[in-house]
């Protein structure tokens, strides 16, 4: 019964053995081949994406738009197109809506479950303008004033609203100047409005133009006194808000009758610029936009400000949304991968497969012998037979014996063959040959 047993499982695996390889050398050239085509014509391949950023005149449409040429100069796949807006809250609304693929907003935005994060940019500040003359000292000394801040959609009324809603400040929206911001700093400096408040990197153009006049001037959040609480007591209530000092004398006055301004530090707020992408843009395309943005940063932080932070290290706690699963890749390609976690494991299994294997290559290696043996015990049997039969004809004795020891023969060999002792190969048909022949011989003789 166990030879039966053995026999049949040895069978089996020498059959399973022998289709899996050619099985393998079917199926490693075509898979091969597939990769390679899908690989080459997938590096071929231009990959259009819109960019959701601002308005003409703003910060975040001429950053998009040079993100857009660096990419294009050196022949990455990529093809950027950049989208005017109105502002954060409308780029974060496009992405939403699959209107746009990629966009800038700010790290203050409301949350949404279909936004994912790409990567976080440069810091944005607070930044409020004043008249010298107009007696505004705070952020408190704005509440009933005429004041420019922004579009509807934009982050920079977005953070001015939560400003007033935290400190109880009064807000007049027929009090909200809505002009193109090209034409807000000749509205304050004619007195048709108060104040601009806007969210914009460090020396942007607008501040910069303004206070070279000698009549503008920046003013913070403080109160004039316990301006860090203040601040600070903002912050705790808006995870995504940080506290931030313009430092003092970063602008430069052009008559030189007034010190730079600020004439001290200026206590304010920042948000992070983060680029955002809808959940289901496929990985394989942001990782390879994080890979062709990191290889030409250096062309990028010379480009615009905007990309002066760029920096792969960066506290993920602190985003506004997810990473999205292409930029997790990227940014934790360096971190243990599957093989190398478990490595211990997968050599212990492939280890035991291959004892395995060797152990299933030795118990089909005996079989292969034990039945040549017993193949090689009946040609030993049937010489004998020969002998014997050439001797009753030289003898002239009776050959019934020896018939009759033949039909047992045959009878054994074919009931081995039953149990798997012997292998239906050449062997035994060359046996059962031999048999037949010999049974033939000894008719011929009897005749």
């Amino acid at each position: 019964m166990w030879n039966k047993i053995l026999n049949s499982w040895g069978n089996l695996i020498e059959y399973a053995a022998e289709r899996f390889l050619l099985l393998c050398m079917i199926l490693i050239p075509l898979i091969i081949s597939i990769v390679f085509i899908y690989l080459y014509s997938d590096s071929q391949k231009t990959i259009h994406l819109r960019l959701s950023s601002g308005s003409p005149h703003g910060t975040n449409f001429v950053a998009a738009e040079q993100l857009s040429n660096i990419l294009k100069e050196h022949q990455t796949a990529f093809h950027i197109t950049p989208q005017m807006s109105l502002g954060s809250i409308d780029n974060l609304e496009k992405v939403k809506n699959r209107e746009t693929d990629l966009a800038f907003i700010q790290s203050d935005m409301p949350e949404s479950a279909d936004i994912r994060t790409v990567l976080p940019l440069h810091h944005e500040i607070l930044h409020i303008l004043v008249r010298k003359d107009s007696k505004i000292d705070s952020f408190k000394d704005l509440e009933n004033k005429k004041l420019h801040l922004g579009l509807p959609q934009s982050g920079s009324r977005h953070l001015a609203l939560k400003l007033f809603r935290h400190f109880g400040m009064n807000f007049n929206e027929s009090y909200v100047n809505e002009g193109e911001m090209s034409t807000t700093g000749q509205n304050l400096l004619n007195k048709n409005i108060d104040a601009i408040l806007f969210v914009a990197g460090l020396k942007p153009k607008l501040c910069d133009d303004l206070i070279q006049t000698g009549e503008i001037k920046l003013i913070g959040l403080n109160p004039k006194a316990n301006s860090e609480s203040f601040v600070n007591g903002f912050v705790l209530d808006h995870p995504f808000i940080h506290p931030y000092s313009i430092p003092a004398g970063s602008y430069t006055v052009r008559n030189g009758s007034s010190l730079n301004q600020p004439e001290v530090s200026v206590p304010t707020i920042s948000v992070r610029s983060t680029l955002v992408v809808h959940e289901s843009v496929p990985s394989q395309v942001i990782y390879q936009l994080l890979t062709d943005i990191f290889k030409w940063r250096p062309s990028l932080i010379r480009s615009h400000p905007t990309f002066y932070d760029l920096n792969e290290k960066f506290d993920q706690q602190h985003l506004p949304y997810p990473l999205h699963e292409g930029a997790d890749l990227f940014f934790n390609r360096d971190r243990p991968g599957f093989w190398r976690k478990n490595s211990d494991v997968l050599s212990l299994l492939l280890s035991s497969m291959i004892a395995l294997i060797g152990l299933c290559t030795g118990l089909s290696n005996w079989l292969k012998r034990r039945r040549k043996e017993h193949l090689d015990a009946y040609y030993q049997e049937i010489d004998r037979r020969i002998q014997d039969i050439k001797i009753a004809k030289e003898a002239e004795r009776s050959t019934k014996l020896i018939k009759e020891s033949l039909f047992d023969l045959k009878q054994r060999v074919i009931k081995d063959l039953i149990s798997d002792r012997v292998e239906a190969g050449d062997g035994f048909r060359t046996l059962l040959y031999l048999i037949t022949e010999c049974e033939n011989s000894i008719s011929d003789n009897d005749s």
